[in-house]
């Protein structure tokens, strides 16, 4: 299996360095990037990465997400369908509407802190203009803190209010409790206001 050293947004293209053999190769950029060899697929450079233990690479293109297959070189679509909202609940990941600030594709494990990106948390301090994206300082903090819940066991929030560098999304930043149940499928909910979000699900290790 190809194992990965580095990855490496350039512009247009993606880079790695193979940790076996130390070359560096051109493994993504050129036309459309779907369902097409990656080398010739055409990127936007969000600078968005992530690769999994398998040495797949997942990137934030625009409001997309791809998948580089280690395998087979095929970039392919994962979530969004290129139009900036948060669209598309219950839906297909690829027919939702996304504006994607980060990344993390391998499971979560207790005590690491986890990102959850939402909407309708309420009011917040440092309110933008409408239309404008959130500042990264001073933060736009959500009145209330929200109760997240995994696996039925309380959540730490260490931070609860505008994604940084998005319009009208909000970002949750929670430590995943110790004991919480292991599987791939581990329900996740958040509560504010007297109000409940619909049941998401994270991998947790």
């Amino acid at each position: 299996m190809r194992q990965l050293l580095a990855v490496v947004l350039l512009l247009f293209a993606l880079r790695l360095a193979d940790s076996q053999t130390y070359n560096i190769a051109t493994f993504a950029g050129g036309g459309m990037p779907v369902n097409i060899p990656a080398t010739t697929a055409a990127l936007l450079g969000s600078g968005v990465i992530a690769a999994d233990q398998a040495g797949n690479v997942y990137l934030v293109n625009g409001n997309t997400v791809l998948r580089w297959g280690a395998t087979s070189g095929v970039m392919t679509l994962v979530a969004g369908n290129g139009t900036t909202g948060s669209g598309g609940d219950n839906g297909p990941a690829i027919s939702a509407q996304l504006n994607p600030g980060g990344l993390a594709v391998d499971p979560a494990a207790g005590s690491t802190v986890i990102q959850i990106y939402c909407t309708g948390l309420g009011a917040v301090t440092n309110q933008p203009a409408t239309g404008s994206a959130a500042l990264s300082d001073p933060l736009s903090w959500t009145a209330a803190t929200p109760n997240v819940t995994i696996s039925g066991a309380a959540g730490t929030v260490l931070f609860s209010g505008l994604a940084p560098g998005a319009v009208g999304e909000y970002q949750v930043n929670v430590l995943v409790p110790a004991g919480a149940s292991k599987g791939d499928a581990v329900p996740v909910t958040i509560q504010i206001g007297g109000l409940t979000s619909n049941t998401a699900t994270i991998a947790v290790q």
